[in-house]
């Protein structure tokens, strides 16, 4: 397992790109899929780190995780 101290620097330095690229990217690379996942990571370590809670990071504002799971309900439905 990672120490929190490697856990809080990694975190650190994605926050330190996104910062940078928010300020001074363009918007190709705000709009990426390279960029989006980034920002995926750092919410991740938030989390991880227990700066968001884990009811905001299942709720819709991050992961939305009820809508996702109705969705698993109706692909097992329709397939099983």
């Amino acid at each position: 397992m990672r120490s929190a101290e490697e856990i809080v620097e990694l975190r650190n330095r994605i926050r330190r790109i996104i910062d940078a690229v928010v300020e001074f990217g363009s918007k190709e690379e705000i709009d990426s899929r390279s960029y989006l996942f980034l920002c995926n990571v750092a919410d991740t370590l938030n989390w991880v780190l227990e700066e968001v809670s884990t009811e905001v990071f299942i709720s819709a504002e991050y992961l939305g995780l009820d809508e996702w799971m109705k969705r698993e309900k109706e692909l097992r439905e329709d397939f099983l």
